[in-house]
């Protein structure tokens, strides 16, 4: 079976995944990564070998999971502050190439290195070219409709109030809705929402290049969709439900 390489920050959703693979899952945690794993790169055969705990890993013939991309920064603690931006560079660079050649979920890639690749006004532009209905937003300016405020640019209907961005509200409870996505065998929801909705989501999904991770709505009559983000908002779900989802991810790509 193939190596699942997890590299996390040690939250609960990896911690699931690597109970439901068992000894086919490698954890990595990003201090680890800096620190503790030798890397050899072969440039010519796109291959990438590292080292860890005194087994030499080909990750050819692995599957990587990563949330770490962010924060290497988390893991240099034993650099002088001159150095640190430098090694962080360095690292993600690594990353960049290694996500480049190697078989990753949801992969991060030079067209969407940037955070605006997730900002509500990209999001939201593509949502309607699908016909989903979608909230208005105002930027920096306080809308007329009622509307949240919030900090940034990417939404998160738990993110930093501010005044960045005015989101409208229907004042409905927020869905947080985990997914799995596999091109072969479809999309697994966290609920069951419509069909025409959910053929539009796997849409969604395709161009982000996303195999897990959660959408935003709110209902009424309608359902409306606020976005979508390429990782679990732990707090926001049961242990249950986190379990439920790493088995997805399981069944989808174990034979990958």
């Amino acid at each position: 079976m193939t190596k699942w390489i997890l590299l996390h920050q040690g939250g609960q959703f990896f911690d699931c995944i690597a109970n439901q693979m068992g000894s086919s899952a490698v954890m990595i945690s990003v201090n680890d990564l800096v620190h503790k794993v030798e890397i050899k790169v072969e440039l010519e055969n796109r291959e990438h070998y590292w080292c860890f705990n005194n087994q030499i890993y080909n990750l050819s013939q692995c599957l990587i999971l990563h949330e770490v991309f962010y924060a290497v920064k988390k893991a240099l603690w034993i650099y002088h502050p001159i150095d640190k931006k430098y090694v962080e560079s360095a690292w993600q660079a690594y990353i960049l190439s290694m996500f480049y050649s190697q078989k990753v979920l949801n992969p991060i890639h030079y067209g969407q290195l940037s955070i605006s690749y997730y900002q509500m006004k990209t999001l939201l532009k593509m949502a309607d070219s699908l016909k989903l209905n979608t909230p208005r937003i105002s930027l920096f300016t306080k809308p007329s409709f009622a509307a949240i405020g919030y900090a940034y640019l990417w939404f998160q209907p738990h993110g930093m109030l501010g005044q960045q961005m005015y989101v409208e509200t229907m004042q409905k409870p927020w869905l947080y809705i985990p997914f799995v996505f596999h091109d072969k065998y479809g999309m697994w929801l966290g609920i069951t929402l419509p069909k025409d909705i959910v053929s539009k989501l796997i849409l969604l999904a395709k161009n982000f290049q996303l195999s897990y991770g959660e959408f935003y709505f709110q209902k009424s009559k309608e359902y409306v969709f606020y976005g979508v983000c390429p990782k679990l908002s732990e707090q926001q779900y049961s242990p249950d439900t986190l379990r439920k989802t790493a088995d997805q991810l399981r069944r989808y790509y174990a034979k990958v």
